[in-house]
């Protein structure tokens, strides 16, 4: 992988998003949804229109949201109640289309979560299935209510699905190879390394704001690696006890050896990514590798060069 390429990635594990393009998800998962309350919407029109009462699905239902149980056995059809349930029917369904679409994506950066992304899916279509059929309207028969919400989900199953042809295919590779592991647990000794060199940056210089920039930095990078091995059911070692508090005026060869570090760290990404294939992994050391070149190691290059001058000044005050 190109260092460019790497480099078009900057941003820190913290902010990394989960799913690649959070708009356009969402812009996904609009246009399933309102593609699903459209055909609801005709298929309930199509059967009130052979019953000879055209609109009286969405008036009832309307009467029923607005009025209550009572109201909607004697609602007739008037333009406000239809209006009213077309607002929610459509609201409703928009919801549903953005959280299936994000769903959709985590599970194609993670395809281990794919079991907990179908329990929540099935748990939210079995509660409209059994909202759809838990009242008892006279003229609007449950498999009547059951069929639309039905036909929705299949709608937008279908609709993702032709967005997303890869996802099944992603889904038989949810084994994690051992090479991946190896290189995951590598990652992970390598950000407790630099963490450790940040704490004891911090405890040289403990008021500068860069030092504790880095030491944030670092926690965070940390969390996002435990975080990852915790998704894929890889065990994570445990961090190596704190180093013995540094010398005074030891700074700058802390700063020389994160440096050091850093540019290691890079290079070991650059080698892992040529050849992880899983998504979530890839996403992870990708950004960790680009937050390093672009701010970590600006950061630590700029610390080092003040303590050198910091170290010069002092050293010719004492001459």
């Amino acid at each position: 992988m190109s260092r460019n390429a790497m480099q078009r990635r900057a941003g820190s594990p913290s902010e990394r998003r989960t799913v690649p393009d959070m708009r356009g998800v969402l812009r996904e998962g609009f246009l399933g949804g309102l593609l699903a309350a459209a055909l609801i919407a005709a298929a309930h029109l199509v059967h009130d229109v052979a019953i000879g009462e055209p609109l009286r699905t969405p008036a009832i239902l309307g009467a029923l949201l607005f009025d209550g149980l009572d109201a909607a056995h004697r609602a007739p059809v008037t333009g406000l109640r239809v209006l009213q349930f077309a607002i929610v029917h459509v609201l409703t369904w928009l919801t549903l289309g953005g959280l299936t679409a994000y769903l959709v994506s985590l599970v194609e950066s993670f395809p281990k979560l794919w079991h907990l992304v179908f329990g929540v899916v099935f748990f939210a279509w079995a509660s409209l299935l059994y909202l759809a059929g838990a009242f008892s309207v006279p003229g609007l028969p449950p498999l009547h209510l059951w069929l639309g919400v039905l036909l929705g989900a299949a709608t937008l199953v279908v609709f993702l699905a032709r967005r997303h042809p890869a996802i099944l295919r992603r889904l038989d590779r949810v084994t994690i190879t051992e090479t991946t592991k190896r290189d995951l647990a590598m990652a992970l000794d390598r950000e407790y390394a630099s963490r450790a060199l940040y704490r004891e940056l911090l405890r040289a210089i403990p008021e500068d704001a860069t030092a504790t920039r880095l030491a944030r930095a670092a926690e965070t990078r940390v969390d996002a690696m435990l975080r990852l091995l915790a998704l894929l059911d890889i065990p994570a070692a445990e961090a190596p006890p704190p180093a013995e508090p540094v010398a005074a005026g030891a700074a700058a060869e802390v700063c020389r050896s994160a440096v050091r570090l850093e540019e290691e760290k890079i290079a070991l990404y650059d080698h892992f990514l040529v050849s992880v294939d899983e998504p979530g992994v890839h996403a992870l050391l990708l950004d960790l590798a680009a937050e390093a070149q672009d701010q970590l190691l600006p950061e630590l290059r700029a610390c080092l060069a003040g303590q050198r001058g910091r170290e010069t000044a002092i050293e010719f005050s004492a001459g």
